[in-house]
Parts: structure tokens; C-alpha cells; sequence
């Protein structure tokens, strides 16, 4: 049995590896790793020959032997959708979601890969008398191909993909709102207090809201090279140079000037998060 496992999430600026493994019982962190790309790639070309190139020499230092590996794809290349089933019984709800999931996914069934989670919970006794929330998740199939395909350019084996959306829930649902060992009875009439997380990408951000029962997700597409743009806007700056100021604006010496060039941006974000909130 393997003893660990390992987490990659390829972006656009930089690839992230953790690895985890249980020690008595409480999962570990025992590896963590991100590889930069010196700027954040806008040609597609480029970005391929970064994440194949980094991939490479991760394979080599990390050495990934035979334990599981887990990729995440981020919210905006996904679709999802929470639906409503009627009162049936357990062994009726696979049919009923295969027959929702043509009728509310945008895409041919056949060109999509696809699952679905319950959401909330009820006890056995309430089982056919609530209505059933369902939520649905998928992504087409030549986008996952394309997701993977640096992975198999370098023969690193993957045996989990997961949407990043998703894999934040479950990190907030185990790590921060405990509701892993004891998901208890979901009252719809009084729902545990929700929070609001946000991941933010090279160009969208994945917001995610959840009670540790339910989970609703939105892509923004809002990111950090938008920011970048507006500082090559407002101060005159080539892309390159923009994107170091950015990320070093607290320690320049007009660090209030890098702020405020970049405020309409920051607007543009906190009026999105607060729509998607409302």
C-alpha cells in the first residue's frame, strides 16, 4: 500500500506539488513545492513548453515512485450546477441524475466527463419525504485530454483529477469546518454559518461558498494578470516589468502609487465577489 500521496495544480505562473501522508492517523504534509515561471505565459505555445519543461524536473526531484498522484483543473474549464431530485428511493437517484444530467448539461452527453454529489443530508426516516439536492459536475472531454496530456509528454501517471473548486471545499469541509467525521442532519430551516473562499488564478478567480453542507462556486474572470495589465496601463510599463512590480509592490518604495494604479481592478473584484455573495 502506498504510503503517500501527491497533489499537483498546474497554472499559468506556476505549478504547486504537496504530498501528504496519514501518521497516526492525522494527515501530514511532507512536501511542498512550487515552481515559478519567471512571467506568466499569454501564449499558449509558451505556456506548454513551461509545464512540460517544469514537470520534467519535478518528476526528478520529487520522484513520484508508485504512489498516487492527483491533479486539480480550475473552475472556469468545468460546468456545475446544483439541481433539485424529487422523493425516491436510494437505488432511483443514479437513474434519475443520469436523466437530469442531459437535460442540464450544455453539452453533448457523450463529450463529457461527469459526476455528482449529494448535498446536505438527511436521516433514513427523512429520506422520501424531503426533496434531494444534487450537485452536478463536468468538463468536456477534449479539454481534460488536453489538461493531461503534459503529464503523459513526461510519463508521470495520474490516478485522480479533481476540480479545484471542489477540492477547496473539501479542504475547508475536513480542515476547517470539521464536518468530516460528523456531517450531522442538514436543516435546511437553520443552516450552519457559510464561508466565502477565494482562489485566485493568473486569469480567473474560483469563489467558492459553503455552509461544510453545500457548496455553490462561481469563476470570476478576474486575475492576478489583470492586475498586472492596468499597472502597464496606468504606469507605462512593459508586461515583464509590471508583472516583478506586482509582486513586490510592498516592498517598493511607492508602493501606494502601485496600489492605486491598480484600484480600478480591485474595484472591478470586490463588485463581482459581492454580486456573486448577493
Amino acid at each position: 500500500m502506498a504510503k503517500g500521496i501527491w497533489g499537483i495544480d498546474v497554472g499559468k505562473s506556476s505549478i504547486k506539488v504537496a504530498r501528504l501522508e496519514m501518521r497516526g492517523g492525522t494527515p501530514a504534509l511532507t512536501h511542498l513545492e512550487v515552481s515559478r515561471f519567471d512571467i506568466p505565459a499569454e501564449d499558449a505555445t509558451v505556456l506548454d513548453e513551461q509545464v512540460s519543461s517544469a514537470l520534467g524536473e519535478l518528476k526528478t526531484t520529487c520522484r513520484f515512485g508508485s504512489e498516487p498522484v492527483v491533479i486539480s483543473l480550475p473552475g472556469h474549464s468545468t460546468f456545475n450546477r446544483l439541481i433539485k431530485l424529487p422523493p425516491v428511493d436510494d437505488d432511483k437517484i443514479p437513474e434519475i441524475v443520469q436523466y437530469e444530467a442531459q437535460s442540464q448539461i450544455p453539452f453533448n452527453i457523450d463529450e463529457v466527463i461527469w459526476d455528482y454529489q449529494q448535498m446536505g443530508w438527511q436521516s433514513d426516516e427523512e429520506a422520501l419525504a424531503l426533496e434531494m439536492e444534487v450537485g452536478l459536475f463536468a468538463i468536456k472531454r477534449d479539454q481534460l485530454l488536453t489538461a493531461i496530456k503534459p503529464f503523459d509528454d513526461v510519463d508521470i501517471d495520474l490516478d485522480i483529477v479533481q476540480l479545484s473548486p471542489l477540492a477547496i471545499y473539501n479542504f475547508v469541509v475536513y480542515d476547517r469546518l470539521n464536518n468530516g467525521d460528523d456531517i450531522g442532519d442538514y436543516d435546511p430551516e437553520n443552516p450552519p454559518e457559510s464561508v466565502v473562499i477565494l482562489s485566485m488564478g493568473t486569469e480567473t478567480t474560483d469563489l467558492i461558498i459553503t455552509n461544510g453542507q453545500r457548496v455553490w462556486q462561481r469563476s470570476i474572470p478576474l486575475g492576478g494578470n489583470h492586475f498586472t495589465r492596468q499597472l502597464t496601463k496606468e504606469l507605462k510599463l512593459t508586461f515583464a516589468k509590471a508583472e516583478h512590480l506586482k509582486r513586490n509592490a510592498r516592498q517598493a518604495k511607492d508602493a501606494k502609487v502601485i496600489f492605486q494604479s491598480m484600484r480600478p481592478v480591485f474595484n472591478d473584484l470586490v463588485t463581482e465577489i459581492q454580486r456573486s455573495i448577493g
